[in-house]
């Protein structure tokens, strides 16, 4: 019986509620026979509400903290040592054969468990946090900035397998030392077998955008295209810039044509998203967004603003339009997308070739399933090896 222990800083609760819970994804491939997901923050959710994450595998929900989260990360320097002794002690109780961390006090967590117990640990990169740490390093909690590379720099090198989500992180994971590096894609839409094949336009049309609406995601450009098209915009998602958005709609007149969504199941959005005409997103993150992912997968033509902090690869091509972050430059193209069907279908069917190559669902969860067992085979010949 194979045993996970998934260490995470996300507050379980609130991706259940978003809808954020995407099938397997603790527990890709069914390695695991147990998954045990230990989190840093106060949040304790009902397993029941996220089982679909961890497949067939027996789900177990464990908390190194307790107190105000508003004080967990400025705390964490003087707690870390305390949960490394915690989490070690609950790796060992549960018997865990591989542990699976982020890049920050987790991997840190993971790495000291790692040695502590002998097993793999496996770390994931999801975003570049450089440039938010380097904009951190000159205000109030600089010496935050600090702890967090140290703990990326003692856990990286460490790790057995760091998996880069996307391809441009592969820098990152480099430059704190680890030692492998997989560029795996976040599994998307595993449960979705259909994909867009009409591109007849909606009555009216219809355009979705999918997104945290945060600063750096905010589309107020992509709204206010929306004062001279013929159109409606679907808005699914929330985040504290979401009255904001509300406040803007309102002052623009735009009740009629903009819609807000604000949750919604991940399995139910990659089904209907194929209903819609033309997905369109903000996005000043490097990387590629996860929604944006399962847009081109599902074929649809996606619209997006190319103002990113550093060139990304994946939103480099033919298989998408890039437009300038202006209400004129996402009204330029979603008129023209809406008014030619033959350029809607070339677009949606180069997205979809595209992911089909690059990140097709099967071919991401397999990775990391593959990675998962050849550590658990190496590890397994090692004891016998004893």
């Amino acid at each position: 019986m194979a045993t996970l222990l998934f260490i995470l800083s996300d507050r379980l609760s609130l991706l259940a509620t978003k809808g954020e819970i995407t099938a397997r994804y603790y527990n890709p491939g069914d390695v695991f026979d147990e998954v045990h997901l230990l989190t840093t923050n106060n949040d304790l959710v009902d397993p029941t509400r996220i089982a679909i994450a961890s497949g067939r595998a027996r789900l177990h929900v464990h908390r190194l903290w307790m107190g105000d989260d508003r004080l967990q990360m400025a705390l964490s320097p003087l707690l870390v040592g305390l949960w490394a002794r915690r989490a070690v002690d609950l790796a060992r109780r549960i018997g865990v054969d591989v542990v699976r961390t982020g890049d920050r006090v987790t991997g840190y967590l993971g790495a000291r468990i790692s040695e502590e117990i002998g097993v793999p640990h496996v770390m994931s990169l999801h975003s570049d946090r450089e440039d938010h740490l380097r904009r951190l390093a000159h205000g109030p909690r600089r010496w935050l900035t600090q702890w967090e590379r140290r703990y990326a720099r003692y856990a990286m090198p460490r790790a057995d397998v760091v998996i880069v989500v996307y391809e441009s992180l592969r820098e990152c994971a480099t430059h704190y030392g680890a030692r492998r590096i997989e560029v795996i894609y976040n599994t998307i839409c595993p449960t979705t077998e259909a994909f867009k094949d009409n591109y007849g336009l909606s009555s009216p049309p219809r355009v979705v955008s999918v997104g945290r609406q945060i600063r750096g995601k905010e589309p107020g450009s992509l709204i206010r295209a929306f004062e001279q098209l013929d159109a409606r915009l679907v808005l699914i998602g929330h985040g504290e810039g979401h009255e904001d958005l509300r406040r803007l709609v309102q002052r623009l007149g735009l009740q009629d044509k903009v819609e807000f969504v604000g949750a919604m199941a991940n399995e139910r959005l990659c089904a209907e998203l194929i209903d819609y005409d033309i997905f369109a997103v903000h996005n000043a993150y490097p990387g590629i967004p996860k929604t944006v992912m399962e847009a081109l997968w599902l074929g649809l033509p996606v619209v997006i603003n190319r103002d990113q902090v550093r060139p990304v690869p994946e939103l480099s091509g033919p298989w998408l339009e890039r437009v300038e972050d202006t209400p004129e430059g996402y009204y330029e193209a979603l008129r023209r997308l809406l008014d030619g069907r033959r350029e809607r279908m070339e677009l949606g069917r180069r997205g979809r070739a595209y992911a089909e190559k690059t990140f097709a669902p099967r071919s991401a969860e397999e990775g990391q399933a593959n990675v998962y067992r050849e550590l658990l085979a190496s590890t397994s010949m090692e004891a016998n090896v004893d």
